[in-house]
């Protein structure tokens, strides 16, 4: 099953929201979540895990990991590639 395929099915951490979204902490705990996920070697699942977690944020939400959220998603597009390219 490829990436794509992956981003299609519901993500990781989907429990996570609620009906007026998803707290500071829960965004915290999602990515430890996929960190976690990322290092068993499972980068399908880190990722669902790093985009829940940029899901519905917005300028007054406070999530003191996204920039490393954000370098952590570019890492395992890049790991994608690098595996695609060795093919």
């Amino acid at each position: 099953m490829g990436l794509e395929d992956e981003m299609r099915r519901p993500a990781a951490g989907a429990g996570f929201m609620s009906r007026a979204g998803m707290l500071n902490d829960d965004r915290e705990a999602l990515y430890v979540q996929g960190r976690q996920f990322q290092q068993q070697g499972e980068p399908e699942a880190a990722l669902k895990c790093f985009l829940t977690c940029l899901q519905g944020l917005t300028h007054v939400h406070s999530f003191q990991s996204l920039p490393d959220c954000l370098h952590q998603i570019a890492e395992v597009f890049n790991h994608e590639k690098k595996c695609i390219l060795l093919v």
